[in-house]
């Protein structure tokens, strides 16, 4: 009677495990690509879409508004009253961009009312072609000699002699040259995260931070 000759268990449950890790190997693997081309799939639909535009216009928050100032600029605004009695020079943020918003941004409202709280009337507004301000038709007419003129047509608006002015990143720009222009009519400054204030600099500005940029790109493109 011929005898069977048995496999080492230890052999068997080896080769069971190379097994069972190469199956979950493969398996991962699969999941990983299938996930990696429905994503890729969607967010080439989602490019190659357009956007639609909403529905409906974006309603102001309470205390909002509209300025129609001689600019020929309809700007949205956001006022934030004082807490008490107001000091006599307001806070006005400039935001960052070109193109940011401040009117529907939550975190910023949050964050700036405190200011309120401190007994300063404080305005947030969406700059020209931005958030729910008016676009221009031209869009060479966006410029920042425009910007400043604006900002001085709501300092008119709002009947303030002085500002304080907080500016973050191409807000911190506009507000230097403001500051320039007018510079009587700033109480005090406060630069956030600044770019380049002289307007003869963001070319060479955007052409370092591009470059830099495209080198990144490269060289993961490359690993």
């Amino acid at each position: 009677m011929r005898r069977r000759r048995r496999r080492p268990k230890g052999r068997a449950s080896s080769f069971a495990t190379r097994l069972g890790s190469s199956w979950r190997a493969a398996l991962s693997l699969g999941i990983g690509i299938g996930s990696t081309l429905i994503v890729g799939v969607l967010a080439a639909l989602t490019v190659a879409r357009p956007l639609a535009p909403p529905a409906e216009p974006v309603p102001l928050p309470p205390q909002g508004g509209y300025w129609e100032l001689p600019t020929g600029s309809r700007i949205a605004y956001l006022r934030l009253p004082a807490v008490g009695p107001a000091q006599a020079t307001p806070i006005i943020r400039l935001h960052g961009g070109p193109g940011g918003y401040a009117v529907t941004n939550q975190r910023a409202v949050a964050f700036f009312g405190h200011l309120a709280q401190d007994g300063y009337d404080v305005y947030l507004y969406d700059q020209i072609g931005s958030g729910l301000s008016a676009r221009l038709d031209d869009p060479r007419e966006y410029t920042l000699t425009r910007s400043v003129a604006n900002l001085e047509a709501i300092r008119q608006a709002i009947g303030a002699d002085q500002l304080i002015l907080l500016g973050e990143s191409w807000g911190a720009t506009l507000a230097a040259n403001y500051m320039a222009a007018y510079p009587d009519h700033v109480g005090r400054v406060i630069f956030s995260s600044p770019a380049p204030s002289n307007p003869a600099a963001w070319g060479s500005y955007q052409a370092t931070y591009g470059r830099g940029s495209r080198r990144r790109s490269s060289r993961r493109s490359r690993s």
